[in-house]
């Protein structure tokens, strides 16, 4: 038959080894998680105007993308749909995130995520600040030295 490495012919034609039919299987297997990976996300089948169920930003608050939000302890969820909710359980759980953080978490469009969250502030669930201004920040030389500090010891 053949060498002492060689596996008798059955075996070969049932596809049990290289050339067989398992072995293409699994080829074509590789190739469709390899498409699936290369495939770019769907776009939202929902339309935003849809999604934000005729939500209206209130005129007093003014949410941005960079406008922090933070979870009211005891913030009530009724009367609250199911992407509001998902947005106060996730501040809720995470802390303080900014408006866009929020979004790319949820997987929202910035817009829908924008005024659930001015419709939870306006409601009370959630507080908005906004973020610090860049003369408050330290300056980025003193962080500097002290990165390189801790990298020392």
């Amino acid at each position: 038959m053949g060498g002492p490495g060689s596996r008798p012919r059955a075996d070969r034609l049932r596809g049990a080894g290289p050339g067989g039919q398992a072995g293409r299987g699994a080829e074509r297997g590789r190739e469709e998680q390899d498409r699936r990976r290369m495939t770019p996300p769907r776009r939202r089948l929902v339309p935003d105007y849809v999604a934000t169920a005729g939500l209206e930003v209130p005129t007093r608050i003014g949410v941005e993308r960079t406008t922090l939000l933070h979870a009211e302890p005891g913030a009530r969820t009724e009367g609250l749909d199911a992407a509001a909710r998902r947005l106060l359980s996730l501040v809720e759980d995470e802390g303080t995130l900014s408006v866009y953080e929020c979004a790319a978490q949820l997987g929202l469009p910035y817009a829908v995520v924008r005024m659930m969250a001015a419709a939870l502030a306006a409601s009370g669930a959630v507080m908005t600040r906004e973020p610090p201004a860049p003369a408050q920040l330290p300056d980025p030389a003193l962080l500097d030295v002290v990165l390189h500090g801790l990298r020392a010891l």
